[in-house]
């Protein structure tokens, strides 16, 4: 029996896959088996994997989704311990070794996660989750009026906004981050669920979790077409006491090798945008707001989102449905002044074109009015100080 399962659920991913695979295959561990679910794929994918590697078996069916394609995966599977990758995303090649080696040594633990870096060519890589916990979700917080996310007293570490405790990575990880360039990288734990009311706080591809975790869990919900991996981690969180590696080990990414935009959209961007922010509102009604429907702060991040999916509406020419989706919801709520134009360009604009056009023009004088600010703010402060209106300059580019 192999220690661990990876799941690789695909779909007409025949340009990214072999990446994909190429980083489980280079992985330093080595005691594992290898579910390729073939979703229904038209582009040959199952005939070009063929033979890859003798730990490999795919799994072919008719197209059901990622969320059925990470079930067969599941049912299929064998090993102690279980992890997942999507085919256009790699592992980095201690990916394994270092999770596995925290749960080995920790056998009263059930599942443990770490950062993904997210590469969008050139210069750009995002680093989840410190961008999302040093900028976006605590900005929201403050938005909101919510002192949720302050960091503790003296503290300068984001992930404590989050987390109750921080320690060095121990004897079970210590060679390996020295190995991967990573010495500053903490071993982080806590009960972290309500914190997942901000949105995504662990990645299905960083996560491995043991079997006993899976059958406390189980399945991923079927409801749920495109982000069944946010209530499915949530859920893990909900149950048992997080773990968390602030260093990366997996790559996801925007492009295929060659620098193209893959066939298929990603599962949150592009044509399934609007599928996935339809379902994020459902699973934080599902998550959260179910349990708590008076809570002021649950109630105000629900308008935010409500206001936001309005806004993915719109833009994509469905006002109608954006109307009825804000129809006898209050106007006094904390949110961004561009929802309340948004607001205003449904309410006094026929039908579906004219709010689309409203909103993106009413986006466009935002930018505009932001950068006029700016400009202005940095014309005031070359009075005061022309060393440091330098400064901001190479600091904002």
């Amino acid at each position: 029996m192999p220690a661990v399962s990876i799941i690789v659920p695909t779909y007409n991913r025949r340009e990214t896959i072999l990446r994909s695979l190429e980083s489980i295959r280079a992985q330093t561990f080595e005691d594992w088996e290898l579910l390729v679910v073939d979703d229904g794929s038209s582009d040959g994918t199952a005939d070009l994997i063929a033979g890859f590697d003798p730990r490999l078996r795919v799994i072919q069916q008719t197209n059901q989704g990622i969320t059925g394609a990470r079930n067969t995966g599941l049912r299929e599977s064998k090993g102690e311990f279980l992890a997942f990758l999507d085919s256009d995303d790699e592992f980095m090649p201690y990916h394994l070794e270092l999770l596995v080696g925290y749960l080995t040594a920790h056998p009263d633990r059930a599942f443990v996660s770490s950062e993904f870096w997210e590469y969008f060519g050139a210069d750009r890589t995002d680093k989840h989750y410190r961008i999302e916990l040093r900028g976006w979700y605590p900005a929201l917080a403050r938005r909101l009026g919510s002192a949720g996310l302050d960091r503790p007293d003296g503290e300068i570490d984001d992930y404590l906004r989050i987390y109750r405790e921080r320690e060095p990575i121990g004897a079970w990880g210590k060679a390996i981050i020295e190995e991967a360039g990573h010495l500053d990288a903490r071993l982080y734990r806590g009960e972290i669920f309500r914190h997942w009311r901000w949105g995504y706080l662990m990645a299905m591809q960083t996560t491995v979790l043991t079997r006993a975790a899976f059958e406390r869990v189980g399945l991923f919900d079927t409801r749920y077409v495109n982000v069944s991996d946010h209530g499915f981690i949530a859920l893990l969180c909900k149950h048992f006491e997080a773990s968390f590696l602030s260093l990366p080990t997996a790559i996801k990414h925007e492009f295929a090798p060659d620098g193209r935009i893959p066939s298929e959209d990603h599962l949150a961007t592009g044509k399934n945008r609007l599928t996935a922010a339809r379902e994020m509102l459902r699973w934080y009604e599902e998550l959260h707001l179910a349990d708590a429907p008076g809570d002021p702060e649950l109630r105000a991040i629900h308008d935010h989102r409500v206001f936001w999916l309005a806004r993915l509406l719109t833009d994509s020419g469905h006002a109608d449905e954006a109307r009825a989706l804000l129809r006898g919801r209050p106007r006094s709520t904390p949110t961004t002044w561009e929802a309340r134009v948004l607001s205003a360009c449904l309410d006094f604009a026929p039908g579906n074109a004219w709010p689309t056009r409203m909103a993106r023009a009413s986006e466009i004088a935002v930018r505009i009015a932001r950068s006029v600010a700016r400009r202005m703010q940095l014309t005031c402060l070359a009075f005061l100080d022309l060393a440091f209106l330098e400064d901001l300059l190479l600091l904002n580019g």
